[in-house]
């Protein structure tokens, strides 16, 4: 009901775009604006990838309730199982929801593991950007956002590319981190 306060702007928020990207999806996001984005696309048959930590089994119960698959691992636990799990999900023509800047840091900085993941299995790789205002942001590592009840929260969709070499790599995680955090990125 809190989610339903909300009033949303952006490139049709509340569902991904993934049926006009052929299927399966990589989607790639900002820990701190995953409860907004989470509750925008409850039941809509994305998998989030959940670490193994304590706050990641936390998470994965919320994500579970709210009707999203689930591959366990992170960069820090469990990486090679969730990398397999997540590849074997968008084989079956599931889409994938990554947080891509990692608790090691820089928080924003997207990691290179979601381009092993698009770019090894050809899916496409969207950015998910989401502002919110109100909005209470907590003094945790990755400055967690709640929206507030009848915040406006604007979401956009940016299509980022993913070389299958690691190579191109450090460009294309430039370009990640400008469509997450830049809002002219288009």
């Amino acid at each position: 009901m809190w989610a339903r306060t909300w009033r949303l702007r952006g490139d049709a928020p509340g569902q991904l775009p993934g049926a006009g990207l052929g299927g399966p999806a990589v989607y790639a996001f900002l820990h701190g604006q995953q409860l907004a984005l989470a509750l925008l696309h409850r039941d809509q048959g994305v998998v989030g990838m959940v670490s193994q930590s304590e706050d990641g089994e936390t998470l994965a119960r919320l994500l579970t309730a709210l009707g999203y698959g689930l591959v366990r691992g992170s960069s820090s636990r469990g990486a090679l199982s969730a990398l397999r799990g997540a590849r074997g999900a968008l084989e079956g023509g599931r889409r994938i929801a990554v947080a891509v800047d990692g608790p090691r840091g820089p928080r924003g900085r997207p990691q290179e593991g979601v381009f092993a993941l698009a770019g090894g299995t050809g899916a496409p790789l969207v950015a998910a950007r989401c502002r919110a205002r109100p909005v209470l942001c907590l003094r945790s590592w990755d400055r967690f956002e709640i929206p507030l009840p009848f915040a406006e929260v604007e979401v956009r969709y940016i299509s980022v590319r993913s070389p299958p070499g690691r190579d191109g790599w450090p460009a294309a995680a430039a370009e990640l981190e400008r469509a997450l955090s830049d809002p002219s990125a288009r």
